[in-house]
């Protein structure tokens, strides 16, 4: 005997929508931000990679990763990672990118914040 499924199938739909939705709005957040924030530290290229910047992998649990492109001899890594969380009120992960070892991966899959001055 078959079991229906379709109303646990149709709740996890909506949960995964809901999900994404999230995702979306918190890439929007966060891309605004780095445009607020980053320029201030010297950062001219970010990159957001992990579950943020793959749809459909974003959830209760995620952070989000930043990898930044640190300009050298700048100060200031530590602020710009608590200025940038606190604006977007959830915990990250940012990096400098010279010093991960997936840097190209995340050049190749993460998604591109530069900024254009006015």
């Amino acid at each position: 005997m078959a079991f229906d499924t379709s109303i646990l199938d149709r709740a996890l739909a909506e949960r995964r929508a809901e999900w994404e939705r999230r995702r979306v709005a918190m890439l929007a957040r966060v891309l605004a931000v780095l445009e607020e924030v980053a320029p201030a530290f010297g950062v001219r290229r970010a990159y957001v990679f992990g579950s943020l910047a793959q749809p459909g992998r974003y959830h209760e649990r995620s952070d989000v990763d930043i990898a930044v492109e640190w300009p050298r001899g700048q100060v200031g890594f530590f602020d710009l990672a608590g200025d940038v969380s606190r604006r977007i009120g959830q915990d990250i992960d940012i990096l400098p990118l010279d010093k991960i070892s997936y840097a190209d991966k995340i050049r190749r899959e993460g998604i591109l914040w530069e900024w254009n001055a006015p």
